[in-house]
């Protein structure tokens, strides 16, 4: 996570011969050699592997996209150490938009004694001062790292002058696994921690203000945007919750759920450690719902939240109950 740099290393494949009788020091200075960086289109972006028929092949085709780019196809020939574009779909409009009338910069925020690193994107034209709606997008779990791909929602963000904020907050793996296992179970609260850290660091930077920001997750994302709100309630204007993962003692408490016996490893088990349960209490969003109640909060931002009928990971009720609570 590099500011302003975003390469890929392509290794070519060895044959047996080439790694017979050597040494593990001989075959780790093999492969340094025959290692390649190769410079992608966006300092910050999303890279997937493509499909490989022929295992003989000197081609490796992968796809990149980025907020600001749709998803491009390249092809890079090892041998030659060209890198070619397949397909590089434009941005429709009328003119097409430019994605160079953006920028996008790595930050980082302090929190406790770490660096919470964060993305930001922007118009350049933009007057970067503390009237800039925010819209904040974060998830914390299972080691999945907060990805930055080509959303055409987002494009209409920032042309109409908002700032795009994704938070890596510890339980993601960006800084690898430690940052997951420093952002679950009893360390859970790590993630809440970084998230709002990150948008501290953007109001002291002058970017915005509380009550200007947004946000946006998805199921256990849940969790991080409402124990957030619970905490900082002033700060959110608005957050949209889709299947969010928001009862989570009750969930974690009942082994006949789908998936609460698989999910111990990521949350704990709250009914065998008191401290698991405390732990997960202190940030549960609907519990700490009636607490925030009784401290007569009023700054509690407008939600939208989505349920599914068929979701076995976050059962509909969920969303429900918190909703109700709410209300």
């Amino acid at each position: 996570m590099n500011e302003g740099k975003c390469n890929i290393r392509v290794v070519g494949l060895p044959s047996s011969s080439d790694l017979e009788n050597k040494s593990e020091e001989s075959v780790a200075q093999w492969i340094k050699l025959k290692t390649r960086e190769v410079a992608l289109p966006s300092p910050f972006g999303k890279i997937v592997p493509g499909s490989n028929q022929d295992i003989n092949s000197t081609t490796f085709r992968f796809n990149f996209s980025s907020p600001l780019l749709p998803e491009s196809t390249y092809d890079y020939e090892y041998p030659s150490q060209k890198l070619s574009a397949l397909r590089l779909p434009s941005i429709k409009g009328n003119p097409p938009i430019d994605p160079s009338l953006f920028v996008a910069r790595r930050c980082c925020a302090p929190s406790g004694s770490v660096q919470v690193p964060y993305t930001i994107f922007h118009r350049k034209d933009l007057p970067l001062n503390q009237n800039n709606k925010v819209l904040v997008e974060g998830y914390g779990a299972y080691g999945f790292n907060q990805e930055l791909s080509f959303n055409i929602h987002h494009l209409r963000y920032l042309l109409d002058g908002w700032v795009l904020l994704f938070t890596h907050v510890r339980g993601g793996s960006e800084l690898g696994q430690k940052w997951h296992d420093d952002g679950r179970q009893l360390k859970k609260e790590n993630s809440i921690k970084d998230l709002l850290a990150t948008c501290d660091h953007v109001i002291a930077s002058g970017i915005s203000r509380p009550g200007l920001f947004a946000g946006a997750s998805t199921s256990a994302g849940g969790l991080l945007f409402g124990g957030s709100i619970n905490q900082r309630p002033d700060l959110f204007k608005a957050v949209s919750l889709r299947v969010p993962f928001v009862d989570v003692i009750t969930s974690m408490s009942d082994p006949n759920l789908p998936l609460t016996i698989h999910e111990y490893d990521e949350w704990g088990n709250p009914s065998e450690s008191q401290e698991i349960s405390d732990s997960l209490s202190k940030i549960d969003p609907y519990l700490n719902l009636t607490r925030l109640g009784d401290m007569g909060n009023s700054d509690f931002p407008s939600l939208y939240l989505t349920a599914s009928i068929c979701d076995n990971r976050v059962p509909y009720w969920q969303p429900l109950k918190y909703a109700a609570r709410v209300r």
